[in-house]
């Protein structure tokens, strides 16, 4: 028997998530609002309306992927007594989950959480110099910004919270190695994973993942260790419906915890990338396991496939050249160029400043060729941009 479902979406945004509530067998009913691009731009949702929606529709459950309308639905779930379907509600996980794993041997990135200028400086003393300011909510993937000097740790922070209201900053020290993605649900008390992302962050001051592949091009060793620590991480979650994502990087001394996120659903670019990879729609997933049922994940193709995104300077965009060309190059899915002229870019700083100006989704019998075409195709794309005045 189907769960009937309000499936809160902006305008225009939900024939994707509608499709993958067929395939998860849910009876959704849809509860839209206008708003502009971008969240500077987001129009506040009308409560009184979606429970006014919750109550004619007789509903069980809200649902959501839109970060921005989050604390709205929690309000009026809770005013109704509806479950949450999209998320754990575990916002310090990593930091509870770090402790346990730590106690029993487990190689953690070691954190700090701040509470105040005291507690600052005894973490800066305890981790040293490079560290990363990171914010300590798992709802959302996180801002990382490195601090190689300590007279950039205050601005580090301040500027952490004002990209994260509302969220506790930690401190975190560094892992060198290679970075990858473990995807998986936790259904009830257990851990089903999907598979193992390949990583590549952006290089310098700001960890932003700027490639994605799949398979993640691990040898069998690292691979199982990653998926090991993986399941030992997810084993200490709460029990709960919903995506987990973990975030390991395999070091000289072994893997690496460095983070875990519980998102709403999966990135738009993950979900497409999984598909392409293995035919499973993450979407229609994460709304099986919220309404109660343990996710199919039988992969149904077995191909390479790759995420770029486009970098470009900050400043003001003048024109974007050569989509076309990229689009129908050998491989290539998808060009999705969010920029329009006119548009102002500042430097990648997290998953946000990235996603508002593109990528390139590629695919392939294999992860070289995926990757290859991904890239190529990336590197053809020019966003053109003029220092603002």
């Amino acid at each position: 028997m189907s769960k009937r479902i309000l499936l809160i979406q902006p305008v225009g945004e939900a024939l994707e998530l509608m499709r993958a509530c067929q395939l998860a067998r849910v009876e959704a009913v849809p509860f839209s609002w206008l708003h502009g691009r971008g969240q500077a731009g987001a129009a506040p949702i009308d409560e009184e309306a979606l429970i006014a929606a919750a109550k004619r529709n007789a509903v069980q459950g809200l649902w959501t992927d839109s970060p921005s309308v989050w604390p709205a639905v929690l309000d009026v779930a809770a005013h109704l007594n509806l479950p949450r379907l999209d998320a754990m509600g575990c916002a310090d996980a990593f930091f509870e989950v770090a402790r346990a794993l730590e106690e029993n041997g487990a190689l953690v990135a070691s954190c700090h959480l701040v509470t105040g200028q005291e507690s600052l400086r005894a973490g800066l003393e305890r981790l040293g110099l490079p560290v990363w300011v990171r914010g300590a909510s798992q709802m959302t993937r996180s801002v990382f910004r490195l601090v190689e000097y300590e007279a950039d740790l205050d601005m580090a922070v301040e500027m952490v919270k004002k990209r994260l209201p509302g969220t506790l900053v930690a401190l975190q020290r560094p892992v060198q190695g290679t970075t990858c993605r473990v995807v998986g649900f936790k259904h009830k008390r257990d851990f089903i994973a999907v598979d193992i992302l390949g990583e590549e962050p952006a290089p310098g001051t700001f960890r932003v993942p700027m490639t994605w592949s799949l398979p993640s091009g691990l040898g069998g060793h690292d691979y199982m260790a990653a998926l090991n620590l993986a399941k030992k991480t997810a084993a200490l979650l709460p029990p709960g419906h919903g995506l987990v994502e973990i975030e390991i990087v395999l070091s000289l001394e072994g893997p690496v915890l460095t983070d875990v996120v519980l998102p709403a659903c999966a990135h738009p670019v993950m979900n497409r990338l999984v598909e392409l990879g293995l035919g499973v729609n993450l979407l229609a997933e994460a709304l099986r396991v919220g309404v109660g049922q343990p996710p199919q994940l039988s992969p149904s193709r077995e191909m390479g496939a790759a995420a770029c995104w486009i970098p470009a300077r900050s400043g003001v965009v003048e024109t974007v050249r050569h989509t076309r060309e990229a689009l129908f190059l050998q491989g290539v899915q998808a060009v999705v160029i969010t920029a329009e002229a006119g548009d102002t870019l500042g430097h990648i700083t997290d998953d946000v400043a990235r996603d508002r100006i593109g990528h390139v989704i590629a695919c392939g019998p294999t992860r070289a060729e995926a990757l290859h075409a991904a890239r190529t195709a990336r590197d053809r794309i020019e966003i053109v941009t003029h220092p603002m005045m």
